[in-house]
């Protein structure tokens, strides 16, 4: 993610289709309003280059992010990976009643196609259809 890609005055992260995934349409990452503080924080006084760098100013790599998710797991006792968080997010959303679309949108998907392929699995999530009956 580069400087020139954020839109903190609209609370999101925008990449153009020829940078996006599928090159068709635009990326569109909806930020919290402390989500968007933490990036302009990160930011302040610079108009390009990567927003996340480390400590050297240098761009993170895989290898360093993976040693990060190790040390995390060395204090939690639970691994720790960026997909789960994404997967963790969307399971929360579905489970708290958010339209499927709506979370498919969040994520970045198209259309739900995607949404109910991968979280096909929350029917077999007794206490939320409990909930959903009543």
């Amino acid at each position: 993610m580069e400087v020139r890609h954020l839109r903190l005055d609209r609370l999101c992260v925008l990449f153009p289709p020829e940078e996006s995934k599928g090159k068709k349409r635009c990326r569109v990452i909806r930020l919290t309003p402390t989500a968007a503080e933490i990036l302009k924080r990160r930011t302040v006084g610079r108009l390009d280059g990567l927003v996340f760098l480390n400590a050297s100013g240098r761009p993170w790599t895989a290898c360093a992010m993976n040693c990060r998710f190790c040390r995390l797991k060395k204090h939690t006792g639970i691994k720790h990976f960026a997909y789960a968080w994404r997967h963790g997010f969307a399971t929360r959303k579905l489970i708290e009643g958010h339209d499927h679309l709506t979370v498919a949108e969040l994520l970045g998907h198209s259309d739900g196609t995607m949404l109910a392929k991968v979280y096909a699995h929350l029917d077999q999530a007794d206490e939320h259809l409990r909930k959903a009956l009543s």
